[in-house]
Parts: C-alpha cells; sequence; structure tokens
C-alpha cells in the first residue's frame, strides 16, 4: 500500500541508487563477491590518493584561512610550497598543527615559544625553519 506509493513516488534516480544499494548489500551478505564486499565496498579505501589530494587541498584552505593576516600568509604560502609535494604521513602532522589556537601557532612556527610536545614531529620543525628563513631578522627592533 502506502510503501510502494512512497516507492514509486521516489525519482528515478533514487530508485535505482537504492535498488543498486540493495543489491550490493545482498550480495555480499550472501557471501557473493567477498572482495567488493570488504575492501572495494569501504569507502574509505576507494581511492586514497584522490582522498590525500582532498585532504590537501582542505589543509591549503585552512592555512588561507587561520584569522590573522599574518599566519594567513606564512601558513598558506607554506601550504601552497610544500603540500603538493607531502605524503599522507605528513599531510596527516600539518594538520595536527592547524587543528591549534592561532595566537598559540604563530608563536611555535616564529620560534617565539618553543613547540609543545604533541606536535614535536618532523613537519611541524619543517614549517617552523620555513618560516624562519622567511621572517626579517628580528635585531634593532627598540633602535628605531
Amino acid at each position: 500500500g502506502s510503501l510502494m506509493m512512497m516507492w514509486r513516488a521516489l525519482p528515478s534516480v533514487a530508485r535505482n541508487s537504492i535498488a543498486t544499494f540493495s543489491s550490493l548489500s545482498n550480495a555480499s551478505s550472501n557471501g557473493l563477491n567477498r572482495a567488493a564486499s570488504s575492501k572495494d565496498m569501504d569507502p574509505r579505501v576507494w581511492d586514497d590518493t584522490s582522498n590525500l589530494e582532498r585532504q590537501k587541498r582542505r589543509m591549503l584552505h585552512r592555512s588561507r584561512q587561520t584569522g590573522w593576516l599574518e599566519t594567513d600568509h606564512l601558513l598558506g604560502t607554506f601550504a601552497a610550497e610544500k603540500l603538493p609535494t607531502m605524503n599522507a604521513e605528513q599531510v596527516q602532522m600539518y594538520s595536527q598543527l592547524l587543528q591549534e589556537e592561532t595566537p598559540n601557532l604563530y608563536r611555535w612556527i616564529t620560534d617565539s615559544e618553543p613547540i609543545p610536545r604533541h606536535l614535536d614531529n618532523p613537519t611541524v620543525h619543517e614549517v617552523k625553519k620555513w618560516v624562519l628563513s622567511r621572517e626579517p631578522k628580528k635585531g634593532g627592533e627598540g633602535n628605531q
């Protein structure tokens, strides 16, 4: 009755998607097509390359939108230059850095404060080294 009316009311694209999903679920639950039910059906492993590229784009955007002009410029430029060649582990370490509060982040990457233990990794040190190589030297600030 009402379930059949609801089914007919769905657009054909939705009905086809539901039917395809149902047939795949039934095949995997019946033991048919076991390879597809494990690795191929898991969306986290469909295409690791595209997931990594998507994460890199998110990190680039986040690097440019920290909320502080100084960190937007420093991290945005770093990310544009370095993210394309980073591997998944490096991207994960960089992502951890970007989750921190902007004032703290700025102090750590400009060497005003030591990097905390939970962020003490090669990628964060690379960011800091890169930033320090571009920062104007902090000498004679009070002599002007």
